[in-house]
């Protein structure tokens, strides 16, 4: 995470750290592997070591879930999963409790849930312009009417933009490499 997040006793400075990825690596490595053909994508991250406090857990995945959306708009490639594995502490003095890994889920949970950014950061649409992903979230969980009307106008604005794209290339006469464009940022 770099300077994204503090260190703790055992794991040291983060950003100091000779293992894992800078930003930069991951979204050229994710860069790469897409080129190379590789289909599937996720994330992972050691949280810490020996980590007590369960809001430490969810912060790094917090920063996970926007890393996850950061790849996606610079790269084009939808991480799958994001698994946040190790670090979990032991307590070794009276004073000391144990993880409450419960509490730890429900926090990472309520990150989730509390997103608020755009379903696409690069369009213009109405749903995209005023209204969240945890927004849109509510109203489809809630079995709300108006979920599948905002949906829909964001997806109808993105192919109509798509087609709109695919006409100007016509008239230019270079729709011969839209496909292969196209099909690099949305393959899966």
């Amino acid at each position: 995470p770099g300077r994204a997040k503090e260190g703790n006793t055992i794991i040291g400075i983060p950003e100091e750290a000779k293992y894992g990825f800078t930003r930069v690596q991951i979204l050229d490595g994710f860069r790469e592997l897409k080129r190379r053909g590789v289909r599937r994508f996720g994330l992972h991250t050691m949280v810490a070591s020996n980590e007590l406090q369960s809001p430490y857990f969810a912060e790094t995945a917090r920063l996970l879930f926007e890393l996850a959306a950061e790849i996606r708009a610079e790269t084009g490639v939808a991480v799958e999963f994001i698994n946040i594995g190790g670090g979990i502490g032991i307590p070794y003095r009276p004073e000391q409790t144990a993880v409450d890994l419960d509490e730890v889920s429900a926090l990472i949970r309520a990150e989730y849930e509390r997103d608020t950014r755009p379903v696409d950061e690069k369009c213009s649409c109405y749903t995209c312009r005023n209204l969240s992903r945890a927004y849109l979230r509510h109203l489809y969980k809630a079995g709300e009417y108006l979920s599948p009307i905002l949906n829909s106008i964001h997806n109808l604005h993105f192919y109509l933009d798509l087609a709109a794209e695919a006409r100007k290339r016509i008239e230019e006469g270079t729709i011969s490499g839209f496909y292969s464009e196209i099909s690099k940022v949305y393959e899966r």
